[in-house]
């Protein structure tokens, strides 16, 4: 083969080489820029969220420090009302027998004269009631 052929054929391989190389990264920079404008909107989203989030955790801390202020003005308003001892609760006992008591005058629920209410009442904890 003359030399001027076999440089025309070096030239072509070393083409149909470079080719595919050159074609191949053009591919892959332009998906890379793509996958790096797709990481950057996520970064600013991600840098917005976390404004709001700081945004609100400092009017939920604004709103929390008012609260304590608002307790310590009325602690300090009130202190006597605090103090007081709190009315005389009935007795346990007292409260039964009264439930009792207002169980046994009341008058017994009467079904329809069909014989069937609205909503059938249950009759399997009415006794338990007086029983306790």
């Amino acid at each position: 083969m003359n030399p001027l052929q076999l440089s025309v054929v070096a030239l072509i391989v070393a083409a149909a080489g470079v080719l595919p190389w050159y074609v191949a990264s053009r591919r892959y920079r332009r998906r890379m820029a793509v996958a790096q404008a797709r990481g950057e909107k996520h970064r600013q989203h991600a840098a917005e969220n976390l404004d709001r989030v700081k945004r609100q955790l400092g009017q939920v801390q604004e709103d929390l420090s008012q609260a304590r202020q608002e307790i310590k003005r009325l602690s300090r308003e009130r202190p006597k009302a605090a103090a007081a001892p709190a009315a005389a609760q009935p007795s346990t006992e007292q409260t039964r027998q009264d439930l009792l008591q207002m169980l046994a005058t009341a008058p017994a629920a009467r079904l329809p004269a069909h014989g069937f209410a609205d909503t059938l009442p249950s009759r399997q904890f009415e006794e338990g009631l007086l029983v306790r």
